[in-house]
Parts: C-alpha cells; sequence; structure tokens
C-alpha cells in the first residue's frame, strides 16, 4: 500500500510539474536561501522541507486523498514553493543599488518565471484552445449548456468527454455524472460512474446498458460526440430521444424521463 501511494504521488507530481521548469527554481531559491544566512535556514529552509515532507509522506496521503481533491493537494505543496520564489526574488532584486538596475532585475525574474512554465495551448496533446466568444469557452459547450438548462434548472446528465470542462465552468447547476476526475485529475470514480465512461469511450459502445445505468443512477441527459446517421439511430434503439444539437454533439433524454 505504500508503495502504491508513493507511485501515485510521483504521477500526480510529474502530471503537474512536466511542463514547467518552477521546481528547478525553487530548489535553486531553497540553496539560495540557505548559504544566505542562519537565520533564513532556521525560519524558512528548514520549515519549508519539514512541510513538505509532511505532504508527500506516504501516509499523510493515503490518510487525506480520500478527502481532498488532486487540486486541493496540488495547491498545498505549491504554497511554500510560490513564497520561497517571492521572498528570493525580493532579496535578489533589493540588493541591487541603482534603481534602474533593480526595475532591469525585476523584468529579468518575470521572463524568467515566463520561460519557465509553458502555454497550455502549446502544450503536446492539450485539450486547451485559446477563447473564441464572450463567454471564454466553445460555442458548442454553451450551446449544450443552454439546452440542458432549458430542460430544467438542475438538469443531471452524461457529458462529452470534449466538453464536461467546459460546461461545468459555463454552469455549476448541471451535475455531471463524472468530469475529469474520469482521465484521473481529481478523485477516483466510484465503480459505476467508471463503469459508463468506460462503456462510451469504447468505439461501438452499448447503449442499452449505458441507458440502464443512466436510469439506476438518475442521470436522464445525455451529451454525445454525434459523428453519423448511425450513431442517432443506435441511440433512439437503445431508448434515447434526441433534443437538441450543437454543431458536432447532440442532446439527448432518456425516454419517459420527466
Amino acid at each position: 500500500m505504500i508503495i502504491e501511494a508513493c507511485k501515485e504521488i510521483f504521477e500526480l507530481f510529474r502530471i503537474t510539474m512536466e511542463n514547467c521548469r518552477y521546481w528547478l527554481l525553487f530548489a535553486c531559491s531553497m540553496g539560495f536561501l540557505a548559504y544566505r544566512g542562519s537565520a533564513e535556514r532556521k525560519d524558512i529552509v528548514y520549515p519549508t522541507l519539514f512541510f513538505l515532507l509532511v505532504v508527500f509522506n506516504p501516509l499523510v496521503f493515503l490518510a487525506v486523498w480520500e478527502k481532498v481533491s488532486y487540486s486541493h493537494w496540488r495547491l498545498i505543496w505549491l504554497v511554500p514553493a510560490e513564497a520561497v520564489l517571492a521572498l528570493t526574488a525580493v532579496l535578489l532584486i533589493s540588493g541591487v543599488k541603482k534603481a534602474a538596475l533593480r526595475v532591469l532585475a525585476g523584468c529579468a525574474m518575470l521572463l524568467l518565471l515566463a520561460v519557465s512554465g509553458q502555454s497550455v495551448y502549446r502544450s503536446e496533446g492539450t485539450q486547451f484552445v485559446p477563447a473564441s466568444n464572450a463567454f471564454r469557452l466553445p460555442e458548442e459547450a454553451v450551446a449544450v449548456a443552454n439546452i440542458l438548462l432549458e430542460q430544467e434548472p438542475e438538469p443531471r446528465a452524461v457529458v462529452s468527454e470534449g466538453l464536461y470542462c467546459y460546461v461545468r465552468q459555463y454552469s455549476a447547476d448541471i451535475h455531471m455524472m463524472y468530469g475529469r476526475d474520469a482521465n484521473g485529475y481529481i478523485h477516483r470514480m466510484d465503480e459505476e460512474p467508471r463503469h459508463v465512461y468506460e462503456l462510451l469511450d469504447e468505439e461501438k459502445p452499448d447503449f442499452p446498458a449505458v441507458k440502464q445505468a443512466m436510469e439506476q443512477m438518475g442521470y436522464p441527459y445525455l451529451v454525445i460526440w454525434e459523428n453519423s446517421s448511425d450513431r442517432e439511430k443506435e441511440l433512439a434503439e437503445a431508448g434515447f430521444e434526441k433534443i437538441g444539437k450543437a454543431g458536432s454533439y447532440a442532446v439527448y433524454n432518456l425516454k419517459g424521463s420527466a
């Protein structure tokens, strides 16, 4: 169990840090503060190292992981890194005597932070795209969300992998069976929603099985990429009723659902 926890901690850390060098800057900053003097070591370096040892401890991870999301856990262990980087930048810049050189040093620090990261739009395999409308979301996601909200104030839906992140940003009133957790970003998925996700991920989904699972869990709406007339026919035969269309996505309701 401990070994598995260590592997999961490493994987979560890798997912966050694979496209940036902030932890390299953080390590350099810790070295700088440790070299600077005993006061910095006592007040900053040692407490920060202790904090990180607690956060990355597999026993602590096993105790709290089921109670917090990946996003919250990530923010916890990023807190000291941000504070140490900021303090190091202030100390280095304040050590420059001339005002003009301090401005240049500050700009150099900002440039270093910028080049140490990587734009999510240029990252390999990214699903993020630049905003193209007033909602800063894809038009299809906005249209799908509005179709669902027209049906009832707080619809419960199974939303396609290509849209669920955007639909969540548009309206928290839409309760989705799963979101980024399907890709391992948040909590582990329960067995029932995981089963639905895997069914829809198949090349030829078993729509009758999907419908049965949705009925059991109380999710009457399905948002799916409709790539052919055969897909619409398969869904109709399985007991789904088409209630809307948004670009390449269609919104279905379980026949007989209110």
